[in-house]
């Protein structure tokens, strides 16, 4: 008998020191939207501590969306994530005797989660804003637009213009004399929180590629990431004198972005510490659901994979599985640890994650496959550059970066740290990533439906493939050849192919039947005709390349 109680006295034991780090745990599990806060029991350091008792007044949401995430429940708090030394990269700052960052990267992230930051880092995600900022035919897509009004670098917008003459008459009769323009730019109580201009604009300096560079970077980049390492990031400091104090082992009292800067999230953005990428792309803060990227539709990976270059979410939404999704999502789990969410159990249809990342289980439900930040982990292709449809060799260098060749890999060096970074495809190598593909569908599908499904999509891949390759390309160079490749036939064919090849790809791949034909093969072959007949009709084209119309 005294050994069971033994047994007894030491379990109550043990019991009084675990509950108060479970408490965390208990009232995470127990918060519903609409009560208070409470951060008593909860285990925090004491910089968090003092970070959180000024930011429930300074910014009492950011709290709240923190309390309510798993961060809170294992007592990650706000100076675990914006903390950093001096010296290590040139926007630290101090800020109420603490060294910290504004601007959280995922080598701060990879502090607890080192795994998967590497593998974040390596994958197409984290290259996406070096993509957007070094294309081999354009230096950035606004700049196309540029090209089309004739805009250099030094074009501006006169200052009169601003002044009065956008400006509805009925307005100006009303504020008689007024310059109202200048009044609404120079008056607005914004100038009382941020006194510095996005890009140093200004009135009298209303330089027009500047402020078409807004809409590629609320547009454009907002997806792929801006650069956060160079000048025209920072309104102050200047870059030049945070790195003399990064030298310094010093840090300042401020570090101010450009206003045009502050507000990204893209998920290649190029951070100042060196590393590609952002976590809160998928994960926002400061709660960084699993929940939301895991739904992914219309939430993390339907934002950016959406419209008629890239329309995977509506071609998903439309499929079977889309109809599945819409009909049951609510009754789904989508909170269970990463390696332990499982299809049938957890949920019925897949989302993005399920087959871009989710653990892949066998038929005794033990997992065959990690979770994976690689999102393209089960593609054999690679499709993004439209003119081209690459297996993911790994190794390759990137044929995206310009630098690239088959015998030199491009990378990327920091100017701020000088880390480097490799821009290749990373492992696993293609036959690795179509057999994940096949054991992933396997788990709803038999193997045999899963291949037939993959087979047929790679010979569909082909016919779109050559219909750009035959009459697109073709034509192109024929043109090219003659002189008589007009900048219109520029944003023409990029446009077959951005806006008509590349989606109709993507659309063999995600089942929305409307998509794959009307949206799809068929919008890009009308597409073409239409092209293929304004060439024929030229002038031109008879003239000087009858042989074109042959």
């Amino acid at each position: 008998m005294q050994k069971p109680l033994a047994k007894v006295v030491v379990f109550w034991i043990i019991s009084l020191f675990l509950l108060p780090s479970l408490a965390p745990l208990a009232q995470a599990a127990t918060y519903s939207w609409g009560e208070e806060i409470s951060l008593s029991g909860v285990q925090l350091t004491q910089e968090s501590k003092d970070c959180v008792e000024c930011h429930m007044r300074a910014t009492p949401f950011v709290v709240y969306d923190w309390y309510k995430s798993k961060h809170r429940m294992v007592g990650v708090c706000c100076y675990e994530c914006h903390s950093a030394r001096p010296g290590t990269r040139p926007d630290v700052y101090e800020h109420y005797g603490y060294y910290i960052t504004t601007l959280v990267t995922p080598k701060q992230c990879g502090r607890c989660h080192p795994a998967i930051a590497e593998e974040f880092q390596k994958s197409v995600h984290a290259f996406a804003g070096l993509h957007a900022y070094m294309l081999r035919e354009e230096p950035a897509f606004w700049m196309i637009l540029a090209k089309q009004f004739g805009w250099d670098e030094h074009f501006k917008v006169p200052a009169e213009y601003i002044e009065t003459e956008w400006v509805p008459k009925i307005v100006r009769d009303f504020v008689g004399d007024q310059k109202y323009g200048k009044v609404v730019l120079e008056e607005d109580p914004t100038n009382a929180i941020i006194p510095y201009n996005p890009l140093g604009l200004s009135i009298d300096n209303y330089v027009a590629q500047k402020a078409l560079y807004f809409w590629g970077i609320r547009g454009c980049l907002a997806c792929h990431g801006v650069r956060m390492d160079i000048e025209d990031a920072f309104a102050y400091p200047s870059l030049d004198e945070l790195m003399e104090y990064m030298k310094e082992g010093k840090a300042p009292e401020k570090v101010v972005y450009d206003p045009a800067f502050v507000n990204n999230h893209g998920i290649g953005r190029v951070n100042p510490d060196g590393s590609l990428g952002s976590c809160e792309a998928c994960h926002p803060y400061h709660g960084f659901s699993v929940k939301i990227a895991r739904k992914g539709s219309y939430q993390a990976c339907g934002r950016c994979h959406t419209g008629p270059d890239h329309p995977n979410d509506e071609q998903w939404s439309k499929s079977v599985h889309g109809a599945m999704f819409w009909g049951e999502a609510e009754d789904w789990d989508w909170d269970k640890p990463v390696n332990n969410w499982m299809p049938g159990r957890d949920y019925r249809a897949p989302t993005c994650v399920t087959c871009h990342m989710a653990a892949v289980f066998n038929e005794r439900g033990e997992v065959k496959y990690a979770s994976s930040h690689d999102v393209a982990i089960v593609s054999k292709f690679k499709l993004g550059k439209w003119m081209y449809t690459l297996p993911r060799v790994a190794g390759l260098p990137d044929p995206a970066i310009p630098t690239a060749t088959a015998t030199h890999a491009p990378v990327f060096k920091s100017p701020t740290t000088g880390d480097t970074i490799m821009l290749v495809y990373p492992e696993p190598d293609w036959k690795a990533r179509r057999q994940r593909a096949i054991d992933m569908c396997a788990q709803c599908h038999t193997k045999e439906y899963a291949a037939a499904w993959l087979k047929t999509y790679d010979w569909m891949i082909i016919l779109v493939d050559y219909m750009r390759d035959e009459y697109v390309i073709t034509i192109a160079n024929m043109l090219k050849a003659k002189g008589l490749f007009t900048p219109m036939d520029i944003w023409l064919v990029r446009n077959l192919g951005a806006m008509a090849n590349r989606p109709t790809k993507m659309s063999a791949a995600h089942f929305g039947p409307d998509f794959t034909w009307w949206e799809g093969i068929m919008h890009f072959a009308e597409k073409i005709e239409e092209w293929l007949i304004e060439v024929y009709e030229r002038p031109a084209v008879a003239k000087k390349a009858p042989e074109i119309r042959e």
